[in-house]
Order: C-alpha cells, then sequence, then structure tokens
C-alpha cells in the first residue's frame, strides 16, 4: 500500500469530524492574535495550510471561517485587556524587555493612527500581535476596539485562506491519487514554514548581527594589512568612511556571479529551471483576461526601449546640465553594461520566443532584455535619490515604490507572453549584478547636492510622456497582439459527423498544460435549445459563476452540490453550460460541462459544442477516495447514456475509441473509451 493510500482514513477522519478543525482553526487563530504568542507562532503560515481543507471541500467553509475570526477577535480581547490591566508591567517584560523598540514602534503607530490602526495592524504580521496591547496600555475605548477588531477579523479570516483555498480547489483538477499527494505535499510544506519560521524569528536578528560583526572585522582587519588596505581605500564610501557596508556590496557581487553562471548554465543544458517553462506559460495563458491585459499592456510600455531610452537620456542630459559628472557617468555606465552582458548572452545561448500567441514575437528570448534594463535604471534612480537622505522611513518608501513598480514591469511581460520564466529569471540576475556592480562604484564617490524634487520631476514628465506616445502609436496593435491565439480547425458536418475510431478524442488540459479529462461530448445545436432539452429531462442548469455564487458554492457543504470552485477551462474558456442531475435509478450525481470548441462547419452556420459528462462521486467531493470509484464505476451505464434519449429528433451515435488514446494522467474509471455525437435537428 502505498504511503498516500495510508493517510485515507487521516483525511477521512477530518472530513466527518470538521468541529474539531474549527476548534484547532479557533486556537491557531487566537495564538496568532495574542500578545507575545503571536509574535512566535507563525499562524499566518498554517492558516493557508487550513485554506487548503477549505479549499479541497475537506472541511466545511463558513463554519471554518466563524472559528477564525471568532479565535482571532478572542485574541485581541484577551491581549488588549492585558495591556489595559497591566500597563506600566508590560514594559518589563519578555520580551519587550529585550527588545524595547518592537514595543516603541507600535505604540508610534498606534499614536499615528489612533483606532484605525488595531484594523491596519490586523495584516501587518509584526504589528498584528502588539497594536491590540498597545491600544489597551493607550485605553482605547472598549466598545470602539471590540468593534474595529470585529471587522478587521472578518476580512482577515478569509484573506489569509486565500491562497490555500485557491490551492486546495486548484487540486480538483487532478487525478484522485495526484490531488492527494498534492495536497500532501502542500500541507506539509506549509506546516514545516510552521515550523521552522519561528526558529528564523529567534535567529534572523542573530544571524545578520554575527553576520554583520565578522563583516565589520573583517573590514578593519583588511584596513591594517598593507597589501589589503589600498583596496579598502579604493572601496570606501566616503559618507560613511568607517562603515563596512561597501564591503557588503562587494561580496553579494561575488556571491552572486557563480548564481548567474549556473542560472546560463542550467538553461543551456536544460537544466531543471527549464521545466517551469511550460507550466507557468500554460497557466499565464490560461488566466488570461481582458482587463488583466488592456491594464498589463500600459504597464508594459514603461519598460519599453524607445520610452526608457527616452527617460535615460534625458536624466543625462540634466545631469550634465547641473554638473554632477559623477551621477552621469554611472547613470549612463549601468545601462551599457547591462546591454553589453545581454549581447553576450545572446551570442552564447539561443531560446525562441514562447507561442500562442496572435502575433508570435520573433527574436532570441533569452535573457530578458527589458527586465534588465529596468532594473539597472529604476534601480539606480533609487540609490540616488536615497543617498543624501538621512530618514530611513523615507528611503524606504523610495525603495518599496521602486520595487513594487519593477516588479509589475516583469510581471507584465511574464503575464502577456512575450518571455520564459528563464528568461525574467536570467534578466533579474543579470540586472542585479550589474546594478551592484555600479552601485559599488558610485558608493566610492562624494555625495553630491542633487535636487531630487527637480530630478525626479523631468524623469517623470519624460516617462509619461515617452509612455503617452508610445500607446498612441501602437497600443491597439498590442492588444490584438498579445491575444492568446488557440488551435482552430474547419470541417464539413458529413466529414465531423464521420469520424472514427482512427482518429485522436479530444482532451482538455488543466491550467498548467497536463491532460487531465476526455471530452467525451461532442454536440451541434445551438445552445439554448440544449437548456431546454436538459431542463425537460430534469437537468438542473446551474447560473454563471460571479462574485454571489462563488461566495455560495464555497459556503455550500454538500456532496451533493456541484461546480468546481475553479471552473475548468478550455482552450482558456469557462464552460457555456454546467448542468447537474441524478443518475437514472441511481444515487449517483451526474455532472455535465459543455464549452464552445475550436472547430467551426464550414457548411452549417450552428455551433458546435464539446463537454463532458461523468459521474460526481470523487470530483470533486472526497476525491482521496477515488481509486475506490473504480470498480464501482466499471459496474456503473456509462454517463453518456443519459443523453442518448434527450430528444427522438437529435441524432446520436457513439464512436468507441482504442484504451491506448487516453493520456495517461487521465484516469480510466473516468472514460469508457466512448465519445458521444449529437446532431440536433
Amino acid at each position: 500500500m502505498e504511503w498516500v493510500d495510508q493517510l485515507k482514513p487521516f483525511i477521512t477522519w477530518i472530513h466527518l469530524h470538521p468541529g474539531l478543525a474549527g476548534v484547532v482553526t479557533f486556537f491557531i487563530a487566537m495564538c496568532e492574535s495574542l500578545a507575545v504568542i503571536g509574535l512566535i507562532v507563525p499562524g499566518s503560515v498554517i492558516m493557508s495550510a487550513i485554506g487548503t481543507l477549505v479549499g479541497a471541500d475537506i472541511i466545511p467553509a463558513m463554519a471554518t471561517f466563524g472559528w477564525a475570526i471568532a479565535g482571532a477577535v478572542a485574541g485581541d480581547i484577551t491581549s488588549y485587556h492585558i495591556g489595559y490591566q497591566f500597563t506600566d508591567k508590560i514594559p518589563l517584560i519578555w520580551p519587550f524587555r529585550r527588545y524595547p523598540h518592537w514595543l516603541a514602534k507600535a505604540q508610534d503607530f498606534f499614536a499615528r493612527h489612533g483606532g484605525k490602526s488595531v484594523l491596519f495592524g490586523r495584516f501587518i504580521g509584526p504589528m498584528r500581535p502588539i497594536v491590540p496591547i498597545v491600544a489597551g496600555m493607550m485605553k482605547m475605548p472598549a466598545l470602539r476596539f471590540y468593534s474595529v477588531s470585529i471587522i478587521a477579523s472578518a476580512f482577515w479570516a478569509p484573506i489569509y485562506m486565500l491562497p490555500g483555498i485557491l490551492i486546495g480547489a486548484a487540486s480538483q483538477e487532478l487525478a484522485p491519487a495526484q490531488a492527494t499527494k498534492f495536497l500532501v505535499y502542500v500541507v506539509a510544506v506549509l506546516i514545516l514554514l510552521c515550523l521552522t519560521m519561528w526558529l528564523i524569528k529567534l535567529l534572523l536578528d542573530l544571524f545578520f548581527r554575527c553576520i554583520g560583526y565578522l563583516v565589520k572585522q573583517r573590514w578593519l582587519a583588511m584596513q591594517k594589512r598593507p597589501y589589503l588596505a589600498h583596496f579598502c581605500n579604493w572601496l570606501r564610501d566616503p559618507a560613511m568612511p568607517e562603515h563596512h557596508s561597501q564591503l557588503v556590496l562587494f561580496l553579494a557581487l561575488i556571491l552572486m556571479t557563480p548564481l548567474c553562471i549556473w542560472a546560463a548554465y542550467s538553461i543551456l543544458n536544460q537544466g531543471l529551471i527549464t521545466h517551469l517553462n511550460q507550466p507557468i506559460h500554460q497557466l499565464l495563458l490560461n488566466i488570461h483576461t481582458k482587463i488583466g491585459s488592456y491594464f498589463l499592456i500600459g504597464i508594459m510600455l514603461f519598460s519599453a526601449n524607445s520610452v526608457v531610452l527616452t527617460a535615460l537620456l534625458v536624466g543625462f542630459i540634466w545631469l550634465l546640465f547641473h554638473r554632477h559628472w559623477q551621477i552621469a557617468l554611472h547613470w549612463l555606465l549601468g545601462p551599457l553594461l547591462i546591454m553589453g552582458l545581454v549581447g553576450l548572452c545572446n551570442e552564447l545561448i539561443f531560446s525562441p520566443r514562447p507561442s500562442g500567441l496572435v502575433e508570435m514575437v520573433t527574436g532570441n528570448s533569452f535573457p530578458s532584455t527589458q527586465t534588465a534594463l529596468s532594473i539597472v535604471i529604476y534601480g539606480f534612480l533609487g540609490i540616488v535619490i536615497t543617498r543624501p537622505m538621512t530618514i530611513p522611513l523615507r528611503r524606504h518608501c523610495i525603495y518599496y515604490s521602486l520595487i513594487s513598480f519593477c516588479t509589475l514591469l516583469i510581471f507584465s511581460r511574464f503575464y502577456l507572453g512575450i518571455h520564459w520564466a528563464t528568461d525574467i529569471i536570467a534578466g533579474i540576475l543579470c540586472g542585479g549584478w550589474v546594478l551592484l556592480l555600479v552601485a559599488l562604484s558610485f558608493r566610492r564617490h562624494i555625495i553630491y547636492t542633487l535636487n531630487t524634487k527637480s530630478f525626479l520631476i523631468v524623469l517623470i514628465t519624460t516617462l509619461l510622456l515617452a509612455w503617452g506616445v508610445k500607446m498612441v502609436q501602437g497600443y491597439r496593435e498590442l492588444v490584438t497582439n498579445f491575444t492568446p491565439l488557440w488551435p482552430s480547425y474547419h470541417l464539413t458536418e458529413n466529414t465531423w459527423w464521420a469520424q472514427t475510431t482512427s482518429s485522436q478524442p479530444l482532451y482538455r488540459l488543466s491550467r498548467i498544460g497536463k491532460p487531465v479529462q476526455i471530452m467525451n461530448v461532442q454536440w451541434l445545436g445551438g445552445i439554448k435549445m440544449i437548456s431546454h432539452s436538459l431542463e425537460q429531462q430534469g437537468w438542473k442548469i446551474q447560473p454563471k459563476q460571479d462574485i454571489i455564487s462563488t461566495i455560495a458554492n464555497i459556503s455550500t457543504y454538500d456532496k451533493e452540490r456541484k461546480t468546481p470552485l475553479l471552473e475548468p477551462l478550455y482552450l482558456g474558456q469557462k464552460p457555456v453550460l454546467i448542468a447537474t442531475k441524478t443518475a437514472t435509478g441511481l444515487k449517483d450525481i451526474l455532472l455535465l460541462q459543455l464549452w464552445r470548441s475550436n472547430i467551426s462547419l464550414t457548411d452549417n452556420p450552428t455551433p458546435l459544442w464539446i463537454g463532458t459528462i461523468e459521474y460526481q462521486s470523487p470530483h470533486p467531493h472526497q476525491f482521496w477516495q477515488g481509486n475506490q470509484y473504480q470498480n464501482k464505476f466499471a459496474n456503473l451505464p456509462p454517463p453518456i447514456k443519459e443523453l442518448m434519449s434527450l430528444n427522438q429528433q437529435d441524432q446520436t451515435k457513439i464512436v468507441y475509441y482504442k484504451p491506448s488514446h487516453r493520456p495517461p494522467t487521465i484516469p480510466a474509471y473516468d472514460w469508457n473509451g466512448g465519445v458521444l455525437f449529437i446532431r440536433s435537428q
């Protein structure tokens, strides 16, 4: 018996005792919110693990949300009253006695935001367990605290579970055995993270202190040795001549060099990271939306060569005009170095662009030039404008803003299918390496009095003007070009109807491009007429999924429901029709899903729909017991028989394909070899 089979009794037990899972959820949420304990227990990770069980339909959603909200509120109220009753003693207890700055930051946060800090602090990890106790110390009115805590907790619980819910829902596209393994691995990883994060929290500060101490000692020792003193003098930052930050940058540069070489070698030899390319590319094609494309195409144009180089040139001229020679030199040096490095990579490694778009981008895809260039230019901009700043908060705001902007730029090229994952990784590594080199060189020079505000106004204005011109020139064309292109076929009606077992049955791919389902229904007819025929025979047409139906879908804990939380896709499209029915003479639920096909009939304008009809029992409810249904389904009538007698005027036939035509990733009991063809009259 496989180790996965040994876990089935445990998973079944959790499923049959959801109340105990709720108690565990309550306890974890309360510990996450308690003062001191919440600093140690990484409850957020465990909440994601619980969300995975919710998304997989192992435990009920609404009850679990309720337990989590109640636990969070209980933890907040307990912490509040501890702070209220022991105001003067709180700074004297551990860990606030050992780390007084934690309490000072929370008090400053509360002073600046008042009652809103209880709401904001709920979503900020380090502040979550401290703000309630500070609210009590500051004598915040209890009724006001309770109301804000309840509102914050009501949003916090589902939001923190959402990643796990999506993972659990996505697992339902897999075969039962694969889904079980997938969920076990995910939950195991999350639990492992939970067990290690508390240790990391305790050791991280000590680690950085030790590293900082060792680097500092090495820096001081190097200055005492004649043959290294010249190197230290060359490397030294005149703004902080005794500080070792330059040595830290130098060591980071040294460490990143073999990492860049390893990535290039791995890509050149089809190593491990290249296996990420196709699944991620397929996933992004499947989650393509018009709104997402419209927005990210606009973002992507900020990294277009003409836009970036225009801003680069204008910034260079402005720096020269104001006689900032060293800044101007490094402002231009970074892009020149990265273009040279990217050109070298292009000569050594060739990687064709991803396919699947209306207008395929040609040329070498490796590495992502725009990614590397954006990191160098915007990264160096952050270094320049923060160098004279003495307030850490302002520097952090600038850094986080530029990092977020660069992340959007990089993701836009990823999402739109312009680059593979390996191209982006290589672009980030190359850009980071050059940025470290330029920063190391730039910080060796005296700080110049730079009019930061004027410089930023010029750069932002130039960027927006160049971006506007690019939008006017090519936005519409880019929207068309970056539309996913799915394969299409043109047949005559007789050719379609005369298909035999010699052809290959159609199947549906998962969001990462793996075959998961045979399309065992092909139906020629109007969708309204098909819906009417189904309803006359007792089928229930499911409403199209929206926010309200999704919430209702999550809330329902009924084995006879259902549509999956994540609707299955075929060629990037959601089902046009979903219907359920109790099988004739049986207790099992039938699920019918139809998609618009990519087959057009040249001599008949009637649309052709393709889909699946299957027994609901193993998917998605209790999928971990899916193998038990193999023998059961083998003795049941094929589900396609339920559609044979919908309308006597319809023409129907079944084509039976060879078992060898079934992809190995599709469970045998999900398909008996037959595909039903229906032609409505």
